[in-house]
Parts: C-alpha cells; structure tokens; sequence
C-alpha cells in the first residue's frame, strides 16, 4: 500500500437499507460545484436533508451539503 493513500472500510450490520439520514458519516471538500459534476458524470444520485434526489441542502449559515448512500445503503454527507 502505497503511504500517500488512506482507505475506509464500512461493514454493515443492516439487512435493509438505512432510510434515516440523521446517521452519516461526513466528509469536507474543497470545491462541492466539482464534486457534483463528478457524480452526475458517474450518475452517482445526491440527496438533500429531506431526501430529494439531487437537490443541495443549503443551512442557515449558508453552508452547502449533500448526501450520498454507499453500496451498503450507509450514508454520507459532503459539504
């Protein structure tokens, strides 16, 4: 493995997908704009708080986020 390169492994213990988006991992990104180009160039769908496909959450304090499921259905959120 080279040591420049981190990886993360997330097992599941859910037999169905995890529908409650209150329980994430959460990541930051230099540039969100990019981010989802890269996801809708993959069509890899993004969520908002409330669950609708491909919409940005934007909170109070004007900070932008969205949230994506990993192959298990765990989700995680990037702003």
């Amino acid at each position: 493995m080279d040591p420049g390169k981190k990886e993360l492994h997330l097992i599941s213990s859910y037999v169905n997908p995890q529908k409650e988006i209150f329980h994430h991992l959460a990541f930051g990104t230099s540039n969100l704009d990019e981010f989802i180009e890269r996801l809708e160039k993959h069509s890899v769908p993004y969520y908002n708080y409330s669950n609708q496909e491909n919409k940005v959450q934007i909170r109070i304090v004007r900070i932008r986020q969205l949230y994506i499921q990993d192959p298990e259905f765990h989700w995680i959120k990037f702003d």
